[in-house]
């Protein structure tokens, strides 16, 4: 099964890594299973939903990552992927603060503020229980 693929974008230091850590801890709560994808140093380091690590040694595509996480991972049904530029693929991006989102309208599925996802933010986030 290839994973539904969501892009968290966001300028160096808003935020992204620790948005999807909060994402990841509220679904695995749900009983979902998630990997994630981030760019470190040329590389592309993919976590599994069973928390194991995979490193591939350049940056992949949206098609790449998911046929990757599909067959490492088949119980993944989302890949959270760390700064994907891959215009036309869903995305929320953290914004900083007085900043406006440069993802475009088409894409993005939600603008969240640097503030909110700050250590110590005490709103919790509102995933649903469906």
């Amino acid at each position: 099964m290839t994973p539904a693929l969501l892009r968290i974008v966001g300028a160096p230091g808003a935020g992204k890594t620790l948005l999807i850590a909060t994402l990841v801890e509220e679904f695995r709560g749900l009983g979902r299973f998630v990997a994630t994808a981030a760019p470190r140093e040329g590389a592309t380091v993919i976590t599994t939903s069973s928390g194991a690590r995979i490193t591939a040694e350049r940056p992949l595509t949206a098609d790449e990552l998911c046929s990757l996480v599909g067959s490492v991972d088949p119980r993944a049904a989302l890949l959270l992927a760390e700064g994907l530029d891959a215009p036309g693929l869903p995305a929320v991006e953290v914004v900083a603060a007085g900043a406006q989102p440069s993802t475009s309208p088409a894409d993005l599925l939600a603008a969240i503020p640097a503030a909110e996802v700050a250590p110590g933010h005490t709103a919790p986030l509102e995933i649903g229980r469906a």
